[in-house]
């Protein structure tokens, strides 16, 4: 079999199935990608077991057929190329790669032991801005945790009360965006790894679809289809630790001159466990200060603003206020607060809230 392929549109074609492909994986067919030729058109495969992607491109084809190399070392050979386009010929047990000046031969791997891929069909459509979706499950990624109850690890979505919504938490913080409405009931987890594929892989928004069946998200537009597994079991009901009282402390400030804040106060605070810092809140401007007794440091910051309701202290981790306010898109940020024992609430529009819980504020 020989195949002539256009350089560019391969590498981009190995780009978005690299997700997929570990490096190391302790079962050796999975560092493969396999590639299946079919009346012009190359189709291109790669799994990890727990996401899929798959991606198609036309090529010139003198016959169809199926094989397997490493993906790693292809897309290394090709990378560099300075040719238009690459030509593969493949025989029983090598397939031989042509550039414009130089040879390379890789070993064939058994494409019977390559998984069997299974896109399942009849995937329900979640219905909701393709935009909105991708940037807001990157965002909710941010609040996962891979160091505390193994649901923490997921990004929860969900269809309930009419509401679609992606909620994550790290135990710490949560993240709740209501992306549209639903008359389904539906709860899917999805692990942050996968999540991670998104980051590194961009869908386009105008063809893309996204449905799920009861055990795969189904992401796919003109280019790459992706499946990817979700986890059996079922998310902590963050509805209950939401605040839904009124808050009695409303703290109006620029984002950029509170995130400037907090990241110069980082000097301070970071050789501190607990990455605390202490906000005093008062009528016109926030005092914002951190301490570390042990090396005898401390830095304090004034940010100006608007108070509505009464001043008190509070104490954050920085490290996750800093990420809350890094999601939120306004010029200027409401600190929505009660008491210095609860929980912050930070909001973006009408449909994304997100919690930072306090830290117990010493003693002077």
């Amino acid at each position: 079999m020989k195949i002539k392929i256009d350089t560019k549109q391969f590498l981009n074609a190995m780009g978005r199935i690299a997700p997929c492909i570990k490096n190391n994986p302790s079962t050796p067919i999975l560092a493969c990608a396999m590639f299946e030729t079919n009346d012009g058109l190359l189709t291109i495969t790669g799994t990890d077991y727990e996401k899929t992607a798959q991606t198609s491109l036309k090529v010139e084809s003198d016959t169809d057929g199926t094989f397997c190399v490493d993906h790693k070392m292809f897309t290394a050979i090709v990378k560099n190329a300075v040719a238009p386009n690459i030509e593969v010929e493949v025989n029983d047990k090598i397939a031989i790669i042509n550039l414009s000046h130089s040879t390379y031969e890789l070993p064939l791997d058994d494409v019977n032991a390559f998984p069997t891929v299974d896109f399942e069909s009849g995937a329900k459509d979640l219905g909701l801005d393709k935009h909105q979706f991708f940037e807001a499950i990157i965002e909710a990624k941010k609040f996962t945790n891979n160091d505390d109850l193994r649901m923490f690890f997921n990004v929860h979505i969900f269809g309930k009360n009419g509401h679609l919504k992606i909620v994550a938490s790290d135990n710490h913080s949560v993240y709740e965006n209501i992306l549209g409405e639903t008359d389904e009931e539906f709860s899917l987890l999805l692990p942050n790894r996968c999540v991670g594929y998104f980051e590194t892989v961009e869908f386009d928004s105008a063809t893309a679809s996204i449905g799920y069946t009861e055990k795969s998200l189904i992401v796919k537009d003109d280019l790459t289809t992706v499946s990817m597994l979700l986890t059996d079991g079922q998310f902590p009901d963050t509805d209950r630790v939401m605040p839904n009282y009124e808050f009695t402390t409303k703290f109006s400030c620029d984002r950029e001159a509170l995130l400037g804040a907090l990241n110069r106060l980082s000097v301070v605070y970071a050789s501190l466990k607990e990455k605390g810092v202490r906000f005093d809140v008062s009528n016109d401007i926030t005092l914002v200060s951190a301490n570390d007794p042990a090396f005898n440091t401390q830095g304090k910051e004034y940010v100006e603003g608007t108070l509505d309701g009464s001043g008190l202290p509070i104490g954050f981790n920085a490290h996750f206020l800093l990420k809350a306010l890094n999601c939120i898109d306004l010029d200027e940020v409401v600190l929505n607060m009660t008491e210095s024992n609860r929980a912050l609430i930070l909001k973006d529009g009408d449909g994304k809230r997100i919690m930072v819980l306090p830290l117990l504020l010493h003693k002077d």
